[in-house]
């Protein structure tokens, strides 16, 4: 069996140093994960404490997030969850089953639908941030193809209307 990359993943803070190190383009902008593996790093150096803690009790306990988590090394998420298989070698293969913790503060929560939608409504009902924060959040950045990215948001015209998703979304 070949080695799984996956396995022997950098910590956060040797994947920032790798991605610091690379040739940047000046004056481009693109999504990039390594952002929020910073922000993570930072949170934790203002703090002085583990990034999972600060997002448990600073984001996910006062909003009432309480089917959103960290798992970890676990690999298997908590029931009741969809399943995605995929044939491989012949068999099928639950493709839910993954450890999401090499996406670190780049994606390592999971959650429910209905976590998401609180979270949602709790960021753009201004629970969590204050108007100047949101606003740039909701300030995107022209990707050149129609859509937009700001800082944590999607901006997307939806086709057909002229209509900004990102304007739907206070909505829900």
């Amino acid at each position: 069996m070949i080695f799984r990359y996956t396995d022997d993943l950098p910590e956060p803070a040797e994947t920032l140093a790798r991605a610091v190190a690379k040739p940047r383009g000046l004056g481009e902008w693109a999504y990039s994960n390594t952002n929020y593996v910073a922000l993570g790093l930072l949170i934790e150096a203002v703090t002085g404490r583990p990034y999972g803690d600060v997002v448990r009790e600073r984001v996910l306990e006062p909003v009432g997030l309480t089917r959103t988590r960290m798992p970890g090394d676990e690999v298997d998420l908590p029931e009741p969850h969809l399943h995605a298989y995929l044939e491989i070698d012949g068999k099928l293969e639950d493709l839910a089953r993954m450890n999401a913790s090499q996406a670190w503060a780049a994606g390592q929560l999971v959650s429910t639908a209905a976590d998401l939608n609180r979270f949602y409504a709790a960021v753009l009902g201004g629970e969590l941030l204050g108007g100047d924060e949101l606003a740039a959040m909701l300030t995107g950045v022209p990707n050149g193809d129609g859509t937009a990215y700001g800082l944590g948001i999607g901006r997307e015209t939806l086709p057909e209307t002229g209509v900004l998703l990102a304007e739907l979304l206070p909505r829900y």
